[in-house]
């Protein structure tokens, strides 16, 4: 850590083995915010407004930090952390449509964010995974025993 001092001017100078350690040259634009009490200081835009790689990066950064901050951040992860991986076996799982509800036999896995729709069937052993969406609504999809993952052509049936 290294301490720095502002000159009679209000000027901050800082040390080159800081700014070579940040690629910084001199002149380069900086542009400087406060957050939380703290000084951060950042590359600023590149000419014509378009952001360079490490000038998003610390907006993230900045956006991430301003996120956690926020009073409600607390109870949504609160919120998150409550809810329930799945439904416990017995209870329906997926959505109906048109009559036809999914079938899964109790020997699949079916992960939390994965999404059955209408006419699915999947067979004995079988598993899907995060982000999978089998929809029967138009065509019935059905998974084979043993089969991992969506079927083989996603989209409407399989």
């Amino acid at each position: 850590m290294s301490e720095l001092e502002l000159d009679p001017e209000g000027c901050l100078l800082l040390p080159s083995d800081l700014r070579t350690r940040l690629g910084w040259r001199p002149g380069e634009r900086l542009r400087a915010t406060v957050e939380g009490g703290r000084l951060v200081v950042a590359r600023a835009a590149a000419p014509g407004g378009d952001d360079t790689l490490a000038t998003l990066r610390e907006r993230a950064r900045q956006l991430a930090e301003q996120m956690r901050q926020l009073p409600a951040a607390q109870k949504l992860q609160e919120i998150v952390s409550g809810l329930r991986a799945a439904p416990p076996r017995g209870e329906p799982v997926g959505t109906p449509f048109g009559g036809a509800r999914p079938s899964v036999p109790a020997s699949c896995y079916l992960h939390p964010s994965a999404v059955l729709i209408g006419d699915v069937t999947l067979g004995e052993d079988c598993s899907v995974w995060a982000g999978a969406v089998l929809r029967g609504d138009v065509n019935a999809a059905h998974q084979h025993p043993g089969g991992r993952g969506p079927p083989r052509r996603p989209g409407r049936g399989a």
